[in-house]
């Protein structure tokens, strides 16, 4: 179910934890606020690469949700609780919940596998570090700098405030066997939001949607 952005301040029934840092709040990003390096991919990924370009182009004609990481990769809407934090996009996309209460990670095996996965977190110092595995390959998953996510696929993030909470840095490092020679890191830096942004409407039915996107469709092998 997709959860709509101004519902997101009900989302969660606790406060914040006094010990921790309060990561909550509306974060936006900027020109500037993207530092991707080319990932170093596995020979079958880049062979199959351009196919699932066409697939997310088609995803986003169709407006399909578009799953991680394409939901963090505009602004977001962070909620801090004790045992959760919730981060909510704007876009056509499901809420993730980051599970801070001890419970261990799932076996990807026995999960029923979703666009954002299924997400264990833990404080270490004052940074929050979550693993997420459990990805399906629907929804849009080219992964910035290369490659795309998989059944296979495990995501370790690692947010942390800067510049007196006025920016939010997260530290993106994928793994997958069939996909990256080596794990692929970046890092997005957030700008805390003084307005509400709103929600981003998407019309599959809308008029011109098909000639707006056959050329980019078209162009990629299918």
């Amino acid at each position: 179910m997709v959860l709509s952005w101004l519902a997101a301040a009900s989302a969660l029934s606790a406060g914040a934890s006094a010990a921790a840092p309060d990561l909550s709040g509306h974060w936006e990003l900027r020109v500037d606020s993207r530092s991707v390096p080319q990932a170093q991919l596995m020979a079958a990924a880049r062979a199959g690469a351009a196919a699932r370009q066409r697939t997310d182009i088609e995803g986003l004609r169709w407006c399909r949700i578009v799953g991680l990481p394409t939901s963090m990769d505009g602004p977001i809407n962070l909620r801090q609780a004790v045992s959760e934090t919730v981060i909510i996009s704007p876009m056509t996309a499901v809420a993730r919940h980051l599970y801070t209460d001890g419970r261990p990670q799932v076996d990807p095996a026995e999960f029923d596998v979703t666009t954002v996965g299924f997400s264990v977190a833990h404080w270490d110092g004052e940074a929050l570090v979550v693993d997420t595995v459990g990805f399906s390959d629907r929804g849009l998953v080219s992964i910035p700098g290369g490659g795309y996510r998989t059944l296979k696929s495990r995501l370790v993030e690692r947010y942390q405030l800067l510049e007196g909470g006025q920016r939010l840095s997260v530290r993106f490092t994928w793994t997958d066997p069939g996909v990256f020679a080596r794990p692929h890191t970046y890092e997005y830096r957030y700008y805390r939001a003084a307005d509400t942004p709103t929600e981003w409407p998407c019309e599959p039915k809308e008029d011109g949607r098909d000639a707006f996107f056959a050329p980019a469709i078209d162009s990629y092998p299918k």
